[in-house]
Formats: structure tokens, C-alpha cells, sequence
């Protein structure tokens, strides 16, 4: 996650939506299915494969087209 992202939800006044920092353990306690090391591959395969392309056409005429949110 960027440090902007990170700087930005921090200084909203709603601690739900505040991110804290984990350690990579901390992280697997909380979901321990989840391997981000695995869901990286994938999503680079899919990249790779072609199967993200009319969703990436989708978002890049979105925001040519002035449709976005500044964060």
C-alpha cells in the first residue's frame, strides 16, 4: 500500500479505516489461507495471459474520460 494512501486514511477521524502497519506474521495470524506470494503469481499469470485487458482498457478510457475520484 502506498504511504499516501496509508498518510491519508491515518489522519481520518474513523480508527476502522486507520492502517496500521504488520509484519508479514501478523498478517498470516489474521488470515492464515491467505498467501499473498501465491495471489502475486496468479494475478501476473492473469496479466501475462491477457486476462485483465478489457478491464485495464476499461479503467484507462474511465479516466481518460475524466471519470475518477482524486483520494
Amino acid at each position: 500500500m502506498s504511504k499516501k494512501i496509508r498518510t491519508f486514511t491515518n489522519s481520518l477521524p474513523i480508527p476502522d479505516l486507520q492502517i496500521k502497519e504488520q509484519t508479514k506474521e501478523q498478517s498470516d495470524l489474521q488470515d492464515p489461507q491467505f498467501d499473498d506470494e501465491a495471489w502475486n503469481e496468479h494475478t501476473e499469470e492473469d496479466v501475462k495471459a491477457g486476462e485483465l485487458d478489457t478491464l485495464i482498457q476499461q479503467a484507462v478510457a474511465d479516466f481518460l474520460a475524466g471519470r475518477y475520484e482524486e483520494v
